[in-house]
Formats: structure tokens, sequence, C-alpha cells
């Protein structure tokens, strides 16, 4: 093995003079990372860096996205199971859709009292939502069974202040005793 300073190797011409001097070349190598180089290693950390920030801001607006979807729906369902659950057939006779006149939400006494319903549900201010009630008289055809009289329920929730963001169920409910 070859030390620094050894002149015994020299005398035997295995290792000459000037190779006991390091070069500039070796001196750099012994350094360690260059300016360059650490600003391109700083460079790809950066864009790594910045690339898992917009993924996780990505998967945190699909999240709220979802949860809202989520809240919207049930809101959507709950009106229309309240409506479903009211009878078909309206005990004061009247056969047209809409309240009979001095009936109001929580006194409805049939399921086409909801027509033309709206209210506003939700927390304060982030997830508030506009829920309306539309119905329509009709029949739907069913295999085996032939048309069937009855009532189609729309009840659509729309996020209050955007309504271009809505949501919509609708359901058939037929027509009993016939």
């Amino acid at each position: 093995m070859y030390v620094r300073g050894d002149l015994s190797l020299v005398r035997f011409g295995i290792v000459r003079e000037h190779d006991m001097t390091p070069s500039p070349v070796q001196r750099s190598e012994r350094r360690g990372l260059s300016i360059i180089e650490g600003l391109l290693a700083l460079g790809v950390l950066q864009v790594s860096v910045l690339a898992v920030t917009f993924a996780i801001s990505a998967g945190r607006t699909h999240v709220r996205e979802a949860d809202l979807a989520v809240r919207a729906v049930e809101a959507a369902e709950r009106l229309l199971e309240e409506v479903i659950a009211m009878p078909y057939a309206d005990p004061d006779g009247a056969s047209a859709l809409g309240p009979e006149s001095g009936e109001s939400p929580g006194g409805f006494d049939n399921a086409d009292d909801y027509h033309g319903y709206t209210d506003t549900v939700g927390e304060a201010p982030l997830h508030q939502f506009d829920r309306s009630v539309t119905m329509s008289l009709g029949s739907e055809t069913i295999a085996g069974l032939g048309s069937i009289s009855g009532l189609t329920v729309t009840v659509s929730v729309a996020l209050q202040g955007e309504p271009d963001r809505t949501w919509t169920m609708t359901r058939f409910i037929p027509e009993h005793g016939r």
C-alpha cells in the first residue's frame, strides 16, 4: 500500500515522484458535493415536496366534496321518506296537488301536500341546503302488472348560494286500492 511520503516506492520505480502530490482533480473529489450538485439536489427536493403537497391538497378537496354529497343525499332522503310515510289519499277527498287551504308543514295530512314545499336545512354557514319537492300524477308500466297510477315525487337539494350544485332523488308512489 502506498503511503504519502514513502520514498522507498519512488526508489524502486513503483510510484513516480509526481504521483505523490495530489492533483487538483483529486483534491476536488475528496471535498464532497459541488455547489451545482447541491443546487440540483435542492431543486429535486423542491419538486418532490411540491408534488406531495398538490396530492394532499387534491385528496382533501375530494374528501370535502364527498362529505358534501353525502350530506346533501341524506337531506334529500330524509324529506323523501317523510313524504312517502304520509298516506297516499287525502282524507278530505281533495285531488289537487299541494296543500289545501289552512294546511302547512307539520300539518300535512297526505303525500301530495308536499308539492311545492321548500325549506333550508344544514349547518350554517358551510353546509346549508335548499330543499324543494315537486310532484306529478301519472302512471308507470311494470312488467307483469301493467300500468299503475301513482304519484312521482322529486326532491331536489341545492347547496345554498350555489344552485348549480344540485342533487335530485325521484320516487314513484303507486296509488293504493286501484
